[in-house]
């Protein structure tokens, strides 16, 4: 699935847009091949999937949790804060 920076409620640090700047140059990419190419961390990782409503999804979140030793619950708690009702009821 190919997103767009427009699809990006918040800009990426530097770190991400840059890369995503340098490396698409019509701004689309695929997320994961973006965030496997940049070693993320699972702070990057929900980042994209609070900001990102497409990424809202059970891939991405199976996708988090296994790039991820434990599920820190105050990244979960804030995955959860920044969606009305997204309960991890996920979209099919």
């Amino acid at each position: 699935m190919k997103i767009r920076l427009s699809d990006l409620k918040e800009r990426p640090c530097n770190k991400y847009y840059d890369y995503i700047e340098e490396h698409y140059d019509d701004g689309e990419f695929y997320p994961k091949e973006v965030l496997e190419s940049l070693n993320a961390v699972a702070t990057e990782v929900s980042w994209l999937i609070r900001y990102v409503e497409i990424c809202q999804t059970e891939e991405w979140f199976d996708y988090y949790k296994a790039n991820t030793c434990t599920i820190d619950s105050e990244e979960v708690k804030k995955i959860k804060k920044y969606h009305k009702g997204y309960r991890f009821e996920y979209r099919k």
